[in-house]
């Protein structure tokens, strides 16, 4: 009985302009790796250390993963003329 490759069976490599490979065996979500998901309220701060964390979040999701999601991009705040 012979035995054959399908794609399915090969594993999948994505190289990253960071420079980091994924290697994965399907399309499948994996719990081991997931999109950051960063609230850039906090650019509003009036703290000098959020604003710095924020940056600092930024940086490591775009630098290890290579994108990111952001939430709360929209001020709610009404402005008055």
């Amino acid at each position: 009985m012979s035995s054959t490759s399908t794609i399915q069976d090969i594993p999948h490599r994505l190289t990253l302009t960071n420079g980091k490979t994924l290697t994965f065996d399907s399309n499948a979500s994996s719990a081991g790796e997931q999109i950051p998901t960063i609230d850039i309220s906090r650019m509003h701060s009036d703290k000098l250390a959020d604003r710095q964390a924020l940056a600092e979040e930024i940086r490591s999701a775009a630098h290890d993963v290579g994108f990111f999601s952001i939430v709360n991009h929209v001020s709610l705040v009404e402005h008055t003329v």
